[in-house]
């Protein structure tokens, strides 16, 4: 058995608005769009990541199971991903970086709270993003993560 063909698909998305050619980490609205209508046409089963783990070595690409992920809490997500996800009654996992949360272009807890109330799964992407590798302290790296 080919371990590929016994993995879930997690697609991440970071920011949803007008790509910027030297990142690969940003798509448009439009595109994500074009992306969920795919998704659905082909009968894709939306996972939350409680079933992504449940699932895990059990399902595959094959059959159409996925699971989508959003990194650092960007206010164009709410905006132009999860109001679509909303609209189809799809789940997704949404990770903040908790210090940025309430900063410009990005997500409040108000807002956080009300995606959590509708279903979207809510994890923590560190507490100032700095790069884990680098903290040599157990104390401060425990305090990030």
């Amino acid at each position: 058995m080919n371990l590929l063909q016994k993995s879930i698909p997690v697609l991440m998305y970071h920011q949803l608005n007008q790509p910027d050619p030297s990142s690969s980490l940003v798509v448009s609205g439009e595109s994500f769009q074009q992306q969920m209508d795919w998704l659905e046409k082909k009968k894709f089963r939306f996972l939350s990541l409680d079933e992504v783990v449940d699932l895990q070595g059990k399902a595959s690409f094959w059959e159409r199971v996925i699971a989508l992920s959003f990194d650092d809490g960007f206010r164009d997500s709410y905006e132009n991903g999860f109001s679509i996800l909303m609209r189809r009654r799809k789940t997704a996992a949404l990770f903040v970086i908790v210090d940025w949360v309430g900063r410009k272009d990005i997500l409040s807890w108000v807002e956080i709270r009300e995606l959590a109330n509708a279903g979207v799964t809510i994890g923590s992407h560190s507490l100032s993003h700095r790069w884990l590798p680098d903290i040599t302290n157990d104390r401060e790296l425990t305090r990030e993560i």
